[in-house]
C-alpha cells in the first residue's frame, strides 16, 4: 500500500467516511474491518486509527452526519419559530429534512442502518429531536395553537418517528424523492389535523 500525501483533516475524514460508507453498505458493518478501510483509502492503518480508533467510531461519525435527524436539520430556535405557526414552520422543516436525507451519502447510510449495531442511537437521536421540537411545541401549546392534552415531547415523537420510518423505506439508494416528500407531507398534514386544539 502506498502512502498518500498528507491532506487536510477535513479531506482525510471525508475520504475515510466515504470509503467506510461504501464498505459498510457493500459488506455489512460486522464484516468491514479497519484494514479494509485503510486499503480502500490508501492510508496506512495507523493513520486511519489516528483519525478513528475503530469501525464503531467511524459508524458513530456517519450516524451524526446522516442519522435520523441531523444536527443541521435541528437548527431550531423555539423563541423565534414560536412566533410563527406550526402550519408555517413544520412544512419548512419537512422540506429541509427531505433535502438533507436525499443526498447520496444520506441514502447510502440508510442502507447500512439495518446492518449496524446502533439501534439505541436511532432512539437517542429521535429522543433529541422530540426534546428540541418539544420546546417549540410547548410555545405553540402556550399560544393555543396545538392541543394541550399531550406533552410537547410526545408531540415531537409522534411527528418524527413516522418520518424516520418513511425515510428508511423510501429514501434509500434508488428511492423516489418526490414520493418520499409526498408521504412525509401527508404525515405532517395528518399530524397537524390531530394536534389541532379542540375548542
Amino acid at each position: 500500500m502506498t502512502d498518500i500525501p498528507p491532506a487536510g483533516a477535513r479531506q482525510r475524514t471525508a475520504l475515510i467516511l466515504d470509503a467506510a460508507l461504501d464498505l459498510f453498505a457493500t459488506n455489512g458493518f460486522a464484516t468491514t474491518s479497519m484494514p479494509m478501510i485503510a486499503e480502500r483509502t490508501g492510508l496506512e492503518e495507523e493513520a486511519l486509527r489516528a483519525c478513528f480508533p475503530s469501525t464503531r467510531a467511524i459508524y458513530r461519525e456517519l450516524f451524526e452526519r446522516y442519522g435520523p435527524i441531523s444536527a443541521e436539520v435541528l437548527r431550531i430556535d423555539p423563541a423565534a419559530l414560536g412566533r410563527r405557526t406550526p402550519y408555517e414552520v413544520l412544512p419548512e422543516l419537512i422540506d429541509r429534512m427531505v433535502a438533507d436525507w436525499s443526498s447520496h451519502r444520506a441514502r447510502r447510510f440508510v442502507t447500512i442502518t439495518g446492518m449496524a449495531p446502533a439501534k439505541d442511537e436511532d432512539i437517542l437521536s429521535l429522543d433529541e429531536a422530540k426534546w428540541v421540537t418539544g420546546q417549540l411545541f410547548d410555545v405553540w401549546q402556550g399560544r393555543g395553537l396545538l392541543r394541550g392534552d399531550l406533552s410537547p415531547e410526545q408531540l415531537g415523537w409522534e411527528l418524527f418517528a413516522p418520518l424516520w420510518w418513511l425515510r428508511t423505506r423510501l429514501l434509500r439508494i434508488g428511492g423516489d424523492t418526490e414520493r418520499a416528500h409526498l408521504a412525509m407531507r401527508k404525515h405532517l398534514s395528518f399530524f397537524l389535523t390531530v394536534t389541532r386544539p379542540t375548542s
